[in-house]
């Protein structure tokens, strides 16, 4: 995806810092509609030049509250499910978690996370620790968490 953004625009001149596009493409999980969601939302946050840091983390935490504010807190279960087992079980629950893309499938050796904007709600870091005996997880590579 940061080829996609190097296509359409010159990251030194939009961006103060190169990092924050990996930042950008590690929140939109990977999708082409919310990796432009977030560089817009950081276009209308950016008070300079260039989006900064606080543009960024500003446009991540708008999107997170757009994006899970109508999830139901009843999906909390379903979504640790997935998040440990990286795989949906096909229940009309967790067939609406992927519908509503608060999980995401991935190609290749297929598997299935929660999406970056649900794992870092409090709420959902609370189920985690509710719901799989009070052990925290740990963010790993590109898209892949376990």
């Amino acid at each position: 995806l940061i080829e996609v953004i190097e296509r359409r625009l010159e990251i030194g001149k939009v961006f103060s810092n190169p990092d924050l596009v990996k930042k950008i493409v590690l929140e939109s999980g990977g999708s082409l509609r919310e990796l432009m969601r977030l560089i817009q939302e950081a276009c209308i946050e950016t008070t300079g030049d260039k989006i900064d840091e606080a543009a960024v983390q500003k446009a991540i935490i708008n999107l997170r509250g757009e994006f899970t504010r109508p999830m139901p807190h009843s999906f909390l279960p379903d979504l640790v499910k997935i998040h440990k087992s990286k795989q949906t079980d096909n229940s009309p629950t967790q067939r609406d978690i992927l519908f509503y893309r608060y999980a995401l499938e991935y190609n290749g050796d297929r598997w299935v996370d929660v999406h970056p904007l649900v794992y870092d709600l409090p709420e959902f870091q609370r189920a985690i620790k509710s719901f799989a005996g009070g052990k925290k997880t740990r963010k790993k590579k590109v898209g892949k968490r376990s």
